[in-house]
């Protein structure tokens, strides 16, 4: 009897044991589908406490209910230990460390909170604290090296008399007067009291202190808006006391934080070359003013983000150069040295990708083929990094296109392209596939290696398509002299790029040239609009946020200099070149059935731009179809309405899609 049960009991336990090999090891991958998209965990501002015992940083994505939510999140240095520090369901962001690493600060809008404060997050204790309690928004902060106080950016409040008025309905304003600013203001840390410190009549958009904490360095503008942020900002010194301005530079690029030399000698920020205001190169200025040093001007890549090395006269600098990114190091002289590789599926212009703390260890984001973005670790002196979080894992689960770059020439005048293509999971080069071509925006950003889920490649992929992301003349990835290779071309030359891109994967023999596709957005839209109304090879086509009329555009976006750095007149001074590059004016030659979508609320590309083409195409009888997202600004957010993005535009595609 007892031989018969030990028999039984291990027949039992073989068959568990093969059923979890079945399910582990025999588990058919799913397809990837619009909702995996929406899925994905978005983490973003990794830094690093000066320790470096703890990586902070912030996990968006959507809730069960479909709303938006980020919270704060802590890592240990050897990713054992993990833990979430909010669960608001509201936003927090913006993770800074005390300089002592004792203190978590950020920034969180609770149910309390009629507006985003600062909150502390001790690390000994855990406790969470409210540490101020504004009338309206604050936007950003920075410790000061001594620990004494945080620097902060608060729009201004509305004055009692004003808040009256408008509860009475009498809210009519006049134009470019009475200009609601961000200030820079400061929090004792002892006391808790806050008091203003930039009294002047302009928004600081980026800051920094210097290692005494008796200087912020700041980048302004007396322009509130993008046009102020991005095109007509300054680089100036603010005593911390006093608020008094130093103006050391007006031409500058809100792009990055300007930052202090660790003797304070020193501010380097990114800065243009000469009127093209597109991103720019790094520039070191002495604090004392004068001409800043130019670096990295003939670089054959473009960089994004920088800071000083912790130890070293150095700037250490993040840079897209081909279809990678990269941690690099440059002295004054401009000597370059790569550090490590990091990947993303698009140049990450916007926001904290990085951080550094004395020690030498680098919190950062990156991508590879199977995993989106997520937390990694690099040992300055080591040269080792590792992946510390995996928030994504469920991609583990799906099937994926295989990802390579590839570089083309483009007959017309010899230049050599530079791009990403995504191909259908099992893909078998003997047969023929339709292409999606996809066009990023900027113009000024560029496609890389990554896992290009956010470029929605993967779902074509899915659905069987080739994916082509082509890095056009005007992209990011290979220089300024290539990203200004558009300047008052930007149509033809980038079009040129586009469609050699095309014929040579059609010479290769993975794709059918007649189911061809093409869609981008923004900038990414325009091309597709000057594309399909010059040529008549696309079966169909998508575009979001699209331009039409560039001399409209100039007119109504919120960043008009934008235009002057491509054009070099406006379009009252010459008309003719907006004329000539915009699609309007070659509406009546449209034949390729035209998706085009936008927000209603997009003050970069205004929607008059997609009515203006909606109105000329119908008028010429073109095929064409216009959605409006409610609510939506540039891109498209609410999960509803991504969804119903991205199913629409796959059955816009096999519509047309006659095999």
């Amino acid at each position: 009897m007892c031989k018969y049960l030990y028999m039984k009991n291990i027949i039992a336990g073989i068959i568990v044991l093969l059923l979890f090999l079945t399910v582990t090891f025999g588990q058919e991958k799913k397809p990837y589908e619009a909702e995996d998209l929406l899925r994905q965990k978005n983490l973003s501002d990794p830094q690093i406490s000066p320790s470096g015992e703890w990586i902070a940083f912030v996990v968006s994505g959507f809730m069960e209910s479909h709303q938006s939510n980020s919270d704060i999140w802590l890592i240990s240095r050897d990713g054992e230990i993990l833990k979430q520090v909010t669960k608001n369901p509201g936003r927090d962001t913006s993770p800074r460390w005390s300089p002592d690493s004792s203190i978590l600060a950020f920034i969180s809008r609770t149910d309390q909170d009629l507006h985003s404060q600062i909150y502390f997050y001790s690390l000994e204790t855990g406790r969470l604290e409210r540490k101020t309690s504004e009338e309206e928004n604050i936007s950003d902060f920075k410790w000061s090296p001594d620990k004494k106080n945080i620097a902060f950016a608060k729009t201004d409040a509305l004055s009692p008399e004003i808040k009256a008025k408008h509860t009475e309905g009498d809210d009519a304003f006049v134009v470019d007067k009475h200009t609601r600013h961000t200030r820079l203001w400061m929090l004792d840390i002892e006391t808790g009291s806050t008091r203003l410190l930039t009294h002047q009549d302009q928004t600081v958009f980026h800051f920094n202190w210097s290692p005494d904490s008796k200087w912020i360095a700041a980048l302004s503008s007396a322009i509130s808006t993008a046009e102020g942020h991005e095109y007509q900002s300054h680089l100036s010194l603010i005593d911390t006391q006093s608020g008094d301005e130093t103006i050391l530079n007006r031409k500058t690029n809100a792009l990055a934080d300007p930052c202090f030399s660790r003797d304070g000698e020193w501010i380097a920020y990114i800065g243009p070359i000469g009127t093209f205001k597109e991103r720019g190169i790094i520039k070191v200025i002495p604090v004392q003013g004068g001409e800043p040093i130019e670096l990295l001007r003939n670089y054959p890549g473009n960089v994004w983000n920088l800071t000083w090395h912790p130890k070293e006269k150095k700037i250490l600098a993040a840079v897209a150069r081909g279809p990678h990114n990269y941690l690099i190091s440059v002295n004054l002289e401009g000597r370059a040295l790569d550090l490590f590789e990091m990947d993303h599926s698009i140049i990450p212009y916007w926001g904290n990708y990085w951080s550094i703390n004395e020690g030498g260890h680098v919190a950062f984001l990156n991508e590879t083929e199977e995993y989106p973005k997520e937390v990694w670790l690099y040992d300055v002196y080591k040269k080792q990094k590792k992946q510390l979080t995996y928030f994504n894992r469920y991609m583990e689960n799906i099937e994926l296109g295989s990802i390579q770059s590839l570089t083309w020439v483009n007959p017309e005048d010899g230049a050599h392209v530079f791009g990403i293509i995504v191909l259908p999971p099992e893909f078998d080069p003997v047969k023929k596939y339709p292409l999606v071509v996809t066009l990023h925006g900027g113009p000024a950003y560029n496609w890389g290696i990554g896992i290009q889920t956010s470029s929605w490649a993967q779902l074509f992929a899915s659905n069987g398509y080739v994916v082509l992301l082509p890095n056009f003349r005007g992209s990011s990835g290979s220089g300024m002299d290539w990203m200004m290779a558009n300047v008052r071309n930007w149509g033809r030359g980038p079009m040129g790029d586009v469609m050699s891109g095309v014929d040579h994967l059609i010479e290769k023999g993975w794709v059918d040239k007649d189911r061809l596709f093409i869609q981008g957005g923004s900038y990414g839209g325009y091309l597709t609009f000057w594309i399909i109304t010059q040529t008549q090879q696309f079966k169909a086509s998508f575009a979001r946020a699209g331009i039409a009329n560039l001399v409209t555009e100039y007119a109504l976006t919120d960043e008009p200099t934008f235009s002057l750095g491509y054009f070099q007149k406006s379009p009252y001074e010459d008309p003719e070149i907006y004329k000539q590059d915009s699609p309007l004016t070659f509406a009546s030659q449209l034949k390729t059935p035209l998706l085009m979508v936008h927000g209603e609320r997009d003050l970069r590309v205004p929607i008059s731009q997609a009515y203006e083409f909606y109105s000329a195409l119908k008028h010429y009888g073109a095929p064409v179809e216009m959605v409006v997202y409610p609510r939506e600004s540039h891109g498209i957010g609410e999960y509803a309405h991504q969804i119903d993005l991205l199913n629409r535009l796959l059955v816009w595609f096999k519509k047309y899609d006659m095999k």
